[in-house]
């Protein structure tokens, strides 16, 4: 805490001993008062609410975490239940997803009577919870005559080899045979290896600057 009990004495109070013990005995109580006033502000607003603020939000829209939830993915939670209404156009589906996802971790239209929704995995905290409950949701409060198709797209790095071994083998027959009470003859093999590789690029490729 920046503010000083005994900052706000007058100059010629400030060297008296009696005064400086009575500032520092209280100098602790008054931080843990801002500290707490502080808490109190911020827990006001979901995106600077702690532990005890995001509790406090669960318990009014009825929402039961679970233990190995992160404290980003209650609060993309909350937002979505936050958020829901019915009924609702395709412009609030967008700003919807986009108060969940951010503004590049989704894509959506709509074709015929079907919703296609495509959520971007690694804008996602715990994607596959999330991704979980948000079709839960739509799901509840799509129109009767629209079906919802949800898709997730995770961006992976990384390369497949494939590798091949062949062997060759080549017979020489030796001519002329000689015919007579003394015959000779034989093969002569040849062999060669070759070795094959090919790399696959798994895509989406990573882009780096």
């Amino acid at each position: 805490m920046d503010r000083q009990l005994i900052n706000y004495l007058p100059p010629v109070l400030r060297e008296i001993a009696e005064f400086r013990a009575i500032n520092d005995a209280m100098q602790p109580e008054i931080e843990a008062a801002w500290t707490a006033a502080a808490r109190v502000l911020a827990n006001q607003f979901l995106t600077t609410a702690d532990e005890t603020g995001v509790k406090r939000w669960e318990s009014e829209l009825r929402i039961f975490p679970k233990d190995t939830d992160t404290l980003d993915a209650r609060k993309a939670r909350i937002k979505a239940v936050w958020n829901r209404e019915l009924p609702y156009t395709f412009v609030w589906l967008k700003n919807w997803l986009s108060s969940l996802c951010g503004p590049d971790g989704h894509t959506e239209s709509v074709n015929d009577y079907i919703i296609d929704v495509q959520l971007d995995y690694n804008a996602l905290p715990q994607a596959n919870d999330l991704s979980r409950e948000i079709l839960e949701m739509l799901l509840n409060i799509r129109p009767e005559n629209m079906l919802i198709r949800l898709t997730a797209a995770l961006q992976s790095t990384g390369r497949l080899a494939q590798g091949a071994f062949i062997e060759i083998s080549n017979t020489v027959e030796v001519w002329p045979r000689i015919v007579n009470n003394l015959e000779s003859h034989g093969t002569a093999g040849i062999k060669g290896v070759v070795e094959l590789n090919r790399a696959f690029e798994i895509f989406p490729q990573e882009v780096t600057e």
